[in-house]
């Protein structure tokens, strides 16, 4: 089989995307493709300026030996969606480019757009001319095609669902039928601490439900990340919240088992590709709550049971739904029902590895 080589960001640290790409990178090597793996993580926070140069300066040469090495070689980039990560794309697409080697980009989120048209107009011609060279740019949804127009043919783009770690199914399949009780209202945040992902709005909820005596409890799970406008310890400790738990990034069993404690997930985000966490929710029968932004409305396209839609930095809203799911149980299980459902039939790792696949090889 011809060999692929893996640009991409591979846990640790562990987020959405190098979930991802760890995911697809198992899939392939079980399917017999030869690979080339090219880590692109850095640390929580980030590194000096200089490391990082000398990080992605290692990984370019790497690819340029592969290029002329290898000549059946094709080139998996996860393509960022941020200024300075289009800058850094740009060279590993021309290297494939001038070796004349198949380039396949994969957005993970929904911000390519609108960061490649904010870039100095000699950087945005260059990175339009060298996606336009591109064999094939993966979405994650019919909406986020978009992100491509005028720049790459329809037959180019292609839409592939997320798929969902096995490992992590296997403990969701295993687990007992949830319980839904009046006892106790746990909904759960899991995500990295960003103000992009909603969690400083959900601390505001929580700070008004704990002052309306509301029986709702939040557990936020997560990397806390430098430079937030919001320090979630600090933010606790100054609203004497009692009704939050902060607990770190969790994995493997541990982490099927704080979703086990919830009621409800929530990710209140302001823009989003499809996230992973909505997704393991799902299979773990659990209803969400989350925003109409980026892919996620087409998540529960078929079937919106499941999901209650509140809007980008609405705390009071937030709190009005959950006060709502907390007062009936019985809804909570029929969504949760519903949003196993959908997870079973649409974002099994067997999906989307054979559809990775395909495009890849074909």
């Amino acid at each position: 089989m011809k060999p692929i080589a893996l640009i991409a960001a591979f846990p640790p640290p562990i987020t959405g995307q190098s979930l991802a790409a760890e995911l697809l990178r198992d899939g392939l090597r079980e399917a017999g493709i030869p690979l080339y793996e090219l880590d692109l993580s850095e640390p929580i926070g980030g590194c000096s300026l200089g490391m990082r140069i000398l990080q992605l300066a290692r990984l370019e040469v790497r690819l340029a030996v592969l290029c002329l090495r290898t000549p059946e070689l094709t080139v998996y980039l996860q393509l960022g969606h941020g200024k300075a990560a289009l800058v850094r794309d740009l060279f590993f697409m021309a290297t494939a480019a001038v070796c004349r080697r198949p380039c396949v980009a994969h957005v993970h989120g929904s911000g390519f757009r609108a960061a490649l048209d904010g870039l100095p107009a000699p950087l945005r011609a260059l990175e339009r001319l060298l996606v336009s060279r591109l064999k094939a740019a993966v979405v994650l949804s019919g909406s986020l095609r978009a992100m491509f127009e005028g720049i790459l043919p329809e037959k180019r783009i292609f839409v592939v669902d997320n798929g969902i770690d096995p490992a992590f199914i296997a403990h969701a399949r295993c687990a007992q039928p949830r319980v839904f009780s009046r006892e106790r209202f746990n909904v759960l945040f899991l995500s990295n601490f960003l103000k992009a992902k909603g969690f400083a709005t959900l601390l505001d909820a929580a700070a008004i439900a704990h002052a309306r005596k509301l029986p709702i409890h939040f557990t936020f799970v997560g990397a806390k990340i430098p430079g937030q406008s919001v320090d979630i310890d600090e933010f606790i400790r100054t609203a004497e919240l009692s009704n939050v738990s902060v607990l770190p990034v969790v994995s493997g069993v541990d982490k099927h088992r704080v979703y086990q404690d919830a009621d409800v997930f929530i990710l209140p985000s302001e823009y989003e590709g499809q996230p992973l966490s909505i997704l393991e929710a799902m299979f773990e029968s659990l209803p969400v709550v989350t925003t109409r932004v980026g892919g996620i409305p087409e998540i529960f396209s078929d079937d919106e049971t499941g999901v209650r839609y509140v809007s980008p930095g609405d705390a009071e809203q937030i709190v009005e739904v959950l006060a709502a799911l907390e007062a009936d149980p019985e809804c909570r299980r029929s969504m949760g029902d519903a949003n196993l459902k959908v997870a079973q039939s649409r974002f099994t790792p067997e999906k989307h590895i054979e559809s990775m696949l395909r495009i890849l090889t074909e």
